[in-house]
């Protein structure tokens, strides 16, 4: 599902609870929720949505990369 059919999505769901949004509030009220989301995990906090589920930043070492086709390395 793209963005555009999430905020279609969303405003019928809105309407569905008597909450009627136009498709320009929607769209500020999700961009919002994924702004407040992404600044959590740069500032290294976890978000917890029950329900949905957990986002967190996990540091991994870095892999070798290869070339499959020539089985170079880098």
């Amino acid at each position: 599902m793209y963005k555009a059919e999430l905020i279609k999505t969303m405003v019928k769901k809105a309407e569905d609870h008597n909450v009627p949004l136009t498709d320009k509030q929607t769209r500020a009220a999700l961009s919002a929720l994924l702004e407040s989301v992404t600044d959590a995990l740069k500032n290294g906090e976890k978000v917890i949505l029950p329900g949905f589920g957990t986002f967190g930043v996990k540091m991994r070492p870095a892999r070798e990369g290869r070339n499959l086709f020539t089985d170079e390395r880098n």
